[in-house]
C-alpha cells in the first residue's frame, strides 16, 4: 500500500501528536471504541504497576545491601 502523504512518517506524526494533545483526544473520542480504550489503560496501568514494583525492589535491595555493609563494617571491629 503506498502511502497518499509520503512525507508522513512516524516521527512527523509523533512530533504532531505530542505537540497536538486536543487533537489526539478529539480523534481517539470520536474514532476508538471504549471497549479499546478500556483494554489501553489496563494494559498502561499494569505497565504502571510493574514499574513501581520494580522500583520498590530497587529499592529493598538497596536498603539491604547498605545494611549488610553496616553489618561488615560492624563485626570488622571485633
Amino acid at each position: 500500500m503506498r502511502c497518499m502523504f509520503p512525507y508522513l512518517n512516524p516521527d512527523v506524526v509523533s512530533t504532531y501528536l505530542l505537540d497536538n494533545p486536543d487533537f489526539l483526544d478529539q480523534f481517539v473520542a470520536k474514532h476508538v471504541a471504549t471497549d479499546q480504550v478500556e483494554k489501553w489503560l489496563v494494559k498502561k496501568s499494569g505497565q504502571l504497576s510493574n514499574r513501581i514494583k520494580q522500583e520498590n525492589n530497587k529499592h529493598h535491595n538497596e536498603v539491604t545491601i547498605l545494611w549488610c555493609l553496616r553489618d561488615i563494617t560492624y563485626y570488622r571491629r571485633w
